[in-house]
């Protein structure tokens, strides 16, 4: 294939070959707009076929308004079909789920028919804002298969992933399966360049050292309890448990750790944290003999559960108390859950 290059329309890349994939981590729509308009502006004025799939929280129209700013005759390239910007729902779930082959199998298609119209190649970009924890794994391989497949074609994309719901490792399994990654660091756009899974981990470990993109505690532990890595929302889990970096985890948690690394699968618990609940999950690292531990504070869930626990449980009583009778159904599986003492009777 030849391998002439593309201006990406992004100052801190340049210029790249056709089968290039990235990734952008974004925390805002502004984060989106700062990197995609610019990059579709390019796209079309250098007569490639673009593809801008949407997904919260920067929808089909205000995608459109935006690039539109830039972009005067925008209306004249979607007329003519040189550009497409979608919802997710019409590519990626078109089928009510993700199908990782459909999908691969329609990029090929799509840059075949780019060829076809007499454009230079084909420009694409898919916001993962969608995606559920229950199909990560299976979108990380089909990211991997991706970046195998883009790179034999005319094709050129962009993979933008919404740092507040990744964690760590999703980050090391991103920057892993794009050969470059996108992050903004304070005020300006950084560029990573991927040489593998070591230099991605590397790279997660610097990045939580930024408490505005690294809120949560992210640790490293050994199998045998040595806090190996701690980012600095960690530390008032750590001065719970009276240990430091390069210190062992009390007896107690380290059972945690060997049930994670024994079943290869993560464990969950909760710990009080000053007047706070965090909920922990220890996760086994691939073909490595330590877990990553991810804490997430969840005590305005915890609140907001007792509060309605209480507002039921009320209701409940004033329920038996009147002479009607009463009776609560569970939708939408429409079973009858409890009934007053005025029901029985």
């Amino acid at each position: 294939m030849e391998k002439d290059t593309r201006t990406m329309g992004i100052d801190i890349i340049g210029k790249v070959p056709w089968g290039t994939h990235l990734c952008q981590f974004y925390q805002t729509r502004e984060d989106l707009i700062d990197i995609l308009v610019p990059y579709f502006k390019v796209g079309l004025e250098n007569n490639e076929l673009c593809m801008w799939i949407t997904s919260e929280p920067l929808g089909v129209e205000e995608a459109k308004a935006s690039l539109k700013k830039v972009v005067r005759n925008l209306d004249n390239y979607i007329k003519k079909g040189q550009i497409e910007i979608i919802d997710v729902s019409e590519w990626y779930t078109k089928s009510g789920k993700f199908d990782s082959e459909s999908v691969l199998q329609s990029w090929v298609e799509k840059e075949k028919l780019a060829l076809e119209k007499g454009f230079d190649g084909l420009r694409v970009t898919g916001n993962t804002f969608w995606l559920e924890r229950k199909d990560w794994k299976d979108f990380a391989n089909y990211e991997a298969e991706a970046d195998s497949i883009i790179g034999k074609y005319r094709m050129i994309a962009i993979c933008s992933y919404w740092l507040g719901k990744c964690r760590a490792s999703d980050v090391i399994d991103v920057v892993h399966n794009h050969r470059f990654t996108i992050i903004r660091e304070k005020d300006k756009w950084e560029l990573i360049e991927s040489v593998g899974r070591k230099r991605a981990e590397e790279e997660i470990q610097r990045l939580a050292e930024f408490p505005s993109e690294s809120p949560n505690p992210v640790l490293r532990i050994a199998k045998d309890g040595t806090v190996l890595y701690a980012n600095k929302a960690s530390l008032p889990l750590l001065d719970v448990w009276r240990c430091q970096v390069g210190q062992l985890l009390p007896d107690y948690w380290r059972k945690f750790i060997l049930d994670a690394l024994g079943s290869r699968s993560s464990k969950n618990t909760e710990v009080e944290c000053g007047d706070r609940t965090l909920s922990l999950t220890f996760a086994p690292v691939v073909d490595a003999e330590h877990v990553n531990l991810y804490g997430l504070d969840i005590t305005e869930r915890k609140r907001a559960e007792e509060e309605l626990k209480s507002s039921r449980d009320y209701l409940r009583k004033l329920a038996d108390s009147m002479w009607d009778a009463v009776f609560n159904i569970k939708m939408p599986e429409r079973v009858i859950e409890w009934v007053n003492d005025s029901y029985r009777l």
